[in-house]
């Protein structure tokens, strides 16, 4: 089933694609209806809900005839369903959005104007506020360079805040991989980065809502695949990659809480390497990497504050790691560290240092990676 549509092509389509998702799917759906920017379609891919999430969407496809409804015959994912809607999209650009996720009201007219005023990018995402599970303020980088490098560690692009250049979507073979199911959005920006330019809006134009973590198997599932993905990344640096790097690699950047001294030299030599190689291969902009890496270890150290204050010590003393003092955030590090020499590193976690160390909304969490 296809709403009728206007005539006149919209400068923006909307593209949402949702299965069983009514619990949220209102507030996502008056956040889209309700921008100050109106030259829009809202195209939504029901991939075959059998909860009440078609009913909803017809009375607001009733209520805005901006909104046209695609029924999947048979459940497709959520790679098929956007490919399906990209391939009935009619704006100049093409917005994601998620049933379950909330639009500022002037998303679409900043991201306009951003992508009028860079005719260059091909995707731009923007920063966003968590809501449900976690709180906190997450930006992405700039420039695309930095995208780029961010890569290497994390995912910087909220996927809810992209927008694409539908004319340069042309230039990839495909957009979804559809094999990649959960981390389709990750596989994406891999493979666009190398071809097409990103661009960042340093505002949160979205709200995101996040969750407790998924079952076992399913979560088990979502890490095999993004670890396919960051070993081919990372061997497009390093060329071959063996097991011992690439777990180093994946614990330098997910920064767990750590209490190991040795763990912070490993740390740090191995991020020296990747610098190092870089300037031999030339994959990445040398100073876009840095940044990236310096970020990261400041991260790492600040993850290792139970070790005391030799954690501080050992981020300001890799001078090629740090290249400047930031009295906002190392002040505040170098106290904590204090505080947990004193205490005895009294927090209890366990052997194997698998908790995550979290940034609270009070302390800025502003990091670019997610």
């Amino acid at each position: 089933m296809v709403n009728a549509m206007v005539d006149e092509a919209p400068i923006f389509t909307v593209l949402m694609a949702v299965y069983n998702g009514v619990e949220h799917l209102e507030e996502a759906l008056l956040s889209i209806r309700g921008q100050s920017f109106s030259s829009f379609e809202f195209l939504i891919v029901n991939d075959c809900s059998t909860d009440e999430t078609l009913k909803l969407l017809e009375q607001h496809g009733r209520e805005d005839p901006r909104i046209r409804i695609i029924s999947n015959e048979i459940n497709l994912g959520l790679a098929s369903s956007l490919n399906k809607g990209i391939r009935s999209s009619r704006g100049k650009y093409i917005a994601r959005m998620d049933g379950d996720d909330i639009a500022h009201v002037d998303r679409l007219r900043i991201q306009y104007d951003y992508l009028e005023s860079n005719p260059k990018v091909s995707i731009c995402c923007s920063g966003a506020q968590y809501i449900g599970h976690e709180e906190g303020i997450v930006l992405p980088p700039l420039k695309h360079e930095v995208f780029r490098a961010a890569l290497l560690f994390a995912n910087p692009v909220f996927h809810p805040s992209v927008v694409f250049r539908r004319s340069h979507l042309a230039g990839l073979e495909y957009v979804y991989e559809e094999n990649r199911r959960r981390v389709e959005d990750l596989e994406l920006w891999q493979r666009a980065s190398r071809v097409l330019t990103f661009g960042g809006i340093r505002l949160p134009l979205i709200k995101y809502r996040t969750y407790n973590p998924a079952s076992v198997l399913k979560r088990n599932e979502v890490v095999r695949q993004g670890n396919l993905i960051r070993w081919e990344t990372l061997s497009l640096l390093l060329g071959d990659v063996s097991e011992e790097d690439f777990s180093l690699h994946m614990k330098v950047s997910k920064c767990h809480r750590n209490s190991d001294p040795v763990f912070l030299l490993q740390a740090a030599n191995w991020l020296e390497r990747l610098l190092q190689e870089n300037m031999k291969s030339g994959v990445y902009d040398q100073e876009s990497l840095l940044e990236v890496v310096e970020n990261r270890w400041w991260r790492v150290c600040k993850s290792s504050v139970e070790i005391g204050p030799s954690s501080f010590f050992n981020y300001i003393s890799r001078k090629i790691l740090r290249r400047r003092f930031r009295f906002k955030r190392d002040v505040p590090f170098f106290l904590k560290s204090l505080v947990f020499y004193r205490n005895h590193r009294s927090c209890i976690h366990s052997a194997d240092n698998e908790y995550v160390y979290k940034v609270s909304l009070q302390e800025g969490r502003e990091e670019f990676f997610h």
